[in-house]
């Protein structure tokens, strides 16, 4: 089980060691030859395992990646890259020395992958492959990569490559550090996987006695098990081998599970089943081939295609909402069936009309049976004349009005983006009505299983869903984005599924910006809908039934509804009904721009940001910067933010998992100690410290100068029962240091040498690249500096891996030799767009007051305005405040005159 180490340095409090060691003396001035300030940045062997201060019979050594360099290929000086939540980049932007013309769409993505040189990606050749190639309608190909290790696919690793005028210039999607599993032979198989699940789901709630004609209308295999590498909520340190279990234990549910494939373990599991109803109003509990069973004549005889029947022929009804409409259907004989065979899509040549059909639009009746139980049963809608029902009141206006819209939607995704059918290559589109629960109560919902929609009956909270053209188009979209982004039905990609479902619905049914208006019985929600874009909150209290977030400050966290799938779609809701009011924009350019960023730009993993990135791109792709940056300013307004770390969104930190321990030095300052609780376990180094250690987030490396002024580094390994340390030989070539701190992700390593200089070091383990950053104070004057630093003194790197905090020691002299002498924080920006910034001119800020972009200029504050001469700033560390707090948490730090200094 991976840790995490959480607290450093309970060190020297009392006495002001390290932190302000280098305040009391300052270090002298030097001068340093080149070589040494270098790193031994290649890898070398660490301490035996006789060595091992507690004692263990073997060192288990697992090298962080970052210290293996990787080959340098292709080099990408001019990409922008954007980080997510968890540090790794998720859009690269630009062209590097591979994004030539294209030859081979898959092979060119893949080296235009390995150029960008992903962070946390040993071998980008080996471990993606290209998937899928689409080429959009203004000529540039987008190409789906599947992160895989070592031919395994790593769940929920995907990325696009983009190409602008014929040349790979564009990366977006999200994927894993390369996993660090030493066996990928499951000890338990995919057949013991399955029974697993079975167990789970309880052998009375799976059904047996399938037909042949419902295996044959259902495609897809009741159990299937995939060998997967997978992530539980997606934490990037802990990769498990497992197995993905798709079961459909009867018709209509769907359920995703994933078992460890070492242990047997259920790990997590979902309902993949996308209804229309969700969350805290939950009432309940692509498109196939089909062979349909017919109502047989008097002498029990199945109608037989001949040649007199006289296709596709119009039929006509009166729909649930009262309106006679016409539409497609099928005769055969005396016999009318509600088939439309009239689209393009239909294929003549492979169909048998009209029990075999390819290409086309059925609906069928449940005989108010559940399709969850052994006795389900189903017909197709038949009538002796081409009118199918003469009253809204009839059971034949439920068929009609499942029909219509299931045909209004096929149209509007073939008319207004040249879609084929709910899979794009022309496949059956079905349709249930009298639908039932499976204890035989009329169902209040609606759901799409990926193989059909299907339509309850409603009670109590809804009509029959069948009268809601939005709820059918809802559901078909769930069809059409499994098709493309596949988004995963969990937290907040789930969330996208469920929102793009909505989007698409009401564009179906554009006559208002809600959805279930047409079904909701009276007086049961506030605003007579289900859901509304225009106002998630719905006339509902905060956190009501019919509520949900609109701004990203009101999300939803629990494990609700999947992670809140229906509940969190309120917040990609608004930002769409933004959009499409936008003055700029409105409903026929927002929709194209929508169907793009689904097709061409989402992953199955996305979150709100990366929609927030597919939307701007595809606006841009579409339309050019208005659209685009009024999709900017709707993503803005609901709190889904783009720069990084992104304030109140991309600064939400995910607690790592595992046991809590904590780094501390003795008094002596001559061992590093590790504890547990209030148990020291032993010590991890014994040769002296002279820097407070710095740790990855995952806790697996520990950085620090020891008294030798030389840099170490210690891997961590933890495991059920133990913690394993490796101390390896000094990180540094000379011992000219005084303090080091490693980046979260254990890229980048900042160093300070015992020298009386302004300087920062900045050391890229990955690729060997150093860079040398001088010190300054801003002022509030665009490009005017101070130059009074004299020297830093402890450092921090942020989560985004592009900022060091860090103080510094200033001091200010006059004309009649009088000094001002304080100490000060600053935050120095020394990585951006894939490299690092300017070493004389880099980017630094206090923390009170961050770049302002919109004003195009930067202001700053001074933080401790006031202090008096000695009073210190403590152990700073980086930390996360729910809006509208902001700052650093120091402590009061005991000064040598007994007093304590005050730190705001």
């Amino acid at each position: 089980m991976m840790k995490r180490i959480i607290l450093l340095a309970l060190l020297f409090a009392s006495i002001g060691a390290f932190a302000q060691s280098a305040k009391k003396t300052p270090p002298a001035k030097k001068t340093f030859e080149p070589w040494q300030l270098k790193l031994n940045i290649p890898e070398k062997a660490g301490v035996p395992p006789a060595e091992n201060p507690f004692g263990l019979p073997t060192v288990k050594r697992t090298p962080l990646p970052v210290f293996t360099p990787q080959p340098s290929g292709a080099t990408a000086p001019n990409i922008k890259v954007t980080r997510g939540e968890n540090g790794l980049p998720i859009l690269f932007e630009g062209q590097t020395n591979v994004s030539g013309e294209t030859a081979d769409p898959g092979v060119d993505a893949l080296n235009y992958l390995a150029s960008l040189q992903p962070a946390g990606i040993t071998e980008p050749l080996l471990e993606f492959v290209a998937k899928s190639v689409e080429t959009d309608e203004q000529g540039n190909l987008h190409v789906r990569l599947e992160q895989q290790y070592r031919g395994i696919p790593v769940f929920g690793g995907e990325v696009i490559a983009h190409t602008r005028d014929g040349k790979f210039a564009l990366l977006n999607g999200r994927y894993f550090p390369t996993p660090q599993l030493d066996n990928i032979a499951p000890a338990v198989d995919a057949g013991r996987a399955v029974d697993q699940v079975r167990q789970d789901i309880g052998p009375d709630n799976i059904k047996t006695n399938w037909t042949t004609d419902e295996l044959h209308l259902f495609k897809a295999e009741r159990f299937t098990a995939e060998l997967i590498v997978y992530h539980h909520e997606d934490q990037l340190n802990h990769e498990r081998l497992a197995w993905r279990v798709q079961a459909r234990p009867n018709l209509l549910r769907r359920l995703i599970y994933f078992v460890d494939a070492q242990t047997g373990e259920v790990i997590h599991h979902y309902d993949f089943t996308c209804a229309i109803d969700g969350g805290r109003h939950e009432a309940a509990g692509s498109g196939s081939d089909v062979r349909i069973e017919y109502p047989t004549d008097a002498n029990c005889h199945p109608p037989t295609a001949t040649a007199n029947y006289l296709p596709p022929v119009t039929g006509n009804g009166i729909d649930l909402l009262g309106v006679n409409r016409s539409f497609g259907a099928w005769q055969n004989g005396s016999n009318f069936y509600l088939e439309d065979a009239g689209k393009m899509m239909f294929n003549s040549t492979a169909s048998t009309m009209p029990g075999d059909p390819v290409g086309v639009i059925v609906t069928l009746d449940a005989l108010s049976t559940s399709p969850e139980n052994q006795n389900f049963n189903y017909t197709v809608f038949t009538s002796g004349s081409s009118n199918f029902s003469n009253s809204s009141g009839s059971n034949g206006a439920k068929a009609v009005s499942a029909h219509y819209n299931s045909i209004l939607s096929y149209d509007y995704f073939q008319n207004i983006h040249g879609r084929k059918s709910i899979d794009g290559e022309g496949g059956n589109i079905l349709a249930f009505v009298n639908v039932t629960e499976g204890n035989g109560t009329p169902m209040e919902n609606a759901f799409w299983n990926g193989d059909a929609m299907w339509y309850g009956n409603g009670g109590s909270v809804f009509k029959p869903l069948a009268r809601g053209l939005d709820v059918g188009g809802h559901e078909m979209t769930h069809g059409v984005i499994e098709k493309t982004a596949n988004l995963i039905y969990q937290g907040e990609s789930g969330a996208l599924n469920e929102s793009f479902a909505d989007v698409f619905g009401v564009m179906i049914d554009p006559n208002d910006w809600k959805v279930g208006e047409d079904v909701m019985q009276n007086g049961v929600s506030p605003n007579g809908c289900l859901r509304s874009l225009q106002d998630p909150h719905n006339g509902d209290v905060t956190n009501g039934q019919w509520w949900q977030p609109k701004h990203v400050n009101e999300k939803y966290t629990g494990s609700q509804d999947n992670g809140g799938v229906h509940i969190n779609s309120g917040i990609p809701n608004h930002a769409f009904y933004l959009f499409a009011t936008n003055a700029a924009v409105g409903n026929a350019k927002a929709e194209k721009v929508y169907y793009k960023a689904l097709r061409d730009y989402l992953v199955k993993s996305s979150k709100f940001v990366d929609c927030r990135i597919a939307v701007i791109q595809a606006a841009s792709d579409l339309y050019g910067n208005a659209v685009a940056n009024a999709a900017a300013s709707a993503f803005d307004q609901v709190g889904i933010l783009g720069s990084s770390p992104g304030g109140n969104y991309l600064g939400q930190l995910q607690v790592n998992s595992g046991d809590d321990y904590i780094l501390c030095v003795s008094n002596d300052g001559q061992n590093l100690d590790i504890a547990f609780g209030n148990q020291v376990l032993g010590s991890i180094y014994t040769q002296g410290l002279l820097s407070r250690p710095s740790v990855t987030d995952n806790g697996s490396q520990i950085v620090f100068v020891n008294e030798q002024g030389h840099i170490i580094t210690i891997d961590m390994v933890y495991t059920p029962t133990d913690v394993l340390p490796t101390v390896n030989p000094p990180l540094s070539v000379s011992p000219v240091w005084r303090s080091a701190a490693i980046s979260k992700d254990g890229r980048y390593v900042a160093a300070l040498t015992n020298n009386d200089d302004n300087l920062i070091y900045v050391f890229d383990l990955l690729f060997g690249d150093q860079e040398a950053f001088e010190l300054y104070n801003p002022t509030y004057s665009t490009g005017q500096t101070t130059g009074e630093v004299q020297f830093a003194d402890v450092l921090e790197f942020d989560y985004s891996g592009e900022y060091i905090m860090y103080d510094a020691f200033n001091q200010l002299s006059n004309s009649q030799g009088q000094d001002i002498s304080y100490w000060d924080i600053g935050f120095l920006q020394f990585w951006e767009n894939g490299g690092f910034t300017n070493g004389v001119n880099a980017f630094i800020s206090s923390p009170d007051l961050p770049r302002t972009q919109s004003q195009q200029h930067y202001q700053y504050l001074h933080p401790w305005t006031g202090c008096q001469q000695n009073i210190t700033v403590g152990q700073r560390k980086f930390v996360h405040f729910q809006p509208p707090a902001r700052g650093l948490v120091c402590r009061w730090q005991p000064q040598p005159d007994g007093r304590y200094g005050r730190a705001e």
